[in-house]
């Protein structure tokens, strides 16, 4: 009896080692899948991060650049702003001189009036006539200047709209700041040999050699061998 159970055991060995064996290879091949797998998530994760921190760098740059055109657009809005006030400041310095100048030809016109020894309607016609020719000239120089603040209003409510639109067209280059964008997916982990199975197999090896050495020794004594 002791061959057919040395004959079961070593059957009964053959399969508990396939089946320890095949559950290591397996443990070993997964675990292997599942470190590539990591590795790739990883390496995913990297790659978008870098790309993100490539994008904000040359978003800080556009901020600093859209600050200095910024400060660009209302320094030429205030240049503009300021020529408009010399030009008005001109013009009325120009219509004192104008003033003054009139105010003395009034003046010289009146003592020549005085001078020619006229009196009465004659003189005080002409007198008139100098003051009414001194007051159009007034009057017209009063409309030039009025003409021109109204101009100078228009330019600079269109100075302040270009202004408006340049900083908007800046503003477009910084209004969005860049996202993360999408994470990569985890990776789907496998399995390694299950246990439970491995166990199978290795009760089923014991019972398959027990199996064997019984038939074994039926067959032994079918032929009358002790």
């Amino acid at each position: 009896m002791v061959l057919p159970l040395i004959f079961g055991a070593a059957n009964a060995g053959l399969g508990i080692f396939s089946a320890i064996s095949g559950a290591q290879q397996q443990n070993a091949a997964t675990d292997l899948a599942n470190r590539q797998a990591i590795e790739v998530y990883k390496q995913q994760q990297r790659m978008q991060q870098s790309s993100y921190n490539a994008a904000l760098s040359i978003y800080e740059k556009k901020k600093v650049r859209y600050r200095e055109q910024l400060i660009e657009n209302q320094t030429a809005a205030d240049k503009a702003y300021v020529a408009e006030q010399v030009k008005l400041n001109e013009l009325l310095k120009g219509m004192r001189f104008n003033s003054q100048a009139m105010n003395i030809e009034q003046a010289q016109q009146q003592g020549k009036i005085a001078a020619s020894g006229r009196t009465g309607n004659s003189a005080a016609r002409m007198s008139a006539m100098v003051a009414a020719a001194s007051g159009r000239n007034q009057a017209i120089m009063s409309e030039q200047f009025s003409g021109a603040v109204q101009a100078a209003k228009r330019n600079n409510m269109n100075t302040r709209d270009q202004l408006r639109i340049a900083n908007r067209n800046a503003y477009w280059n910084v209004g969005e700041a860049p996202t993360p964008g999408e994470a990569p997916l985890p990776p789907m982990l496998r399995d390694g040999a299950n246990p439970f199975a491995t166990a199978l197999n290795i009760g089923s090896s014991v019972l398959g050699g027990v199996q064997t050495g019984m038939n074994f020794a039926s067959q032994m004594d079918n032929l009358g061998w002790d």
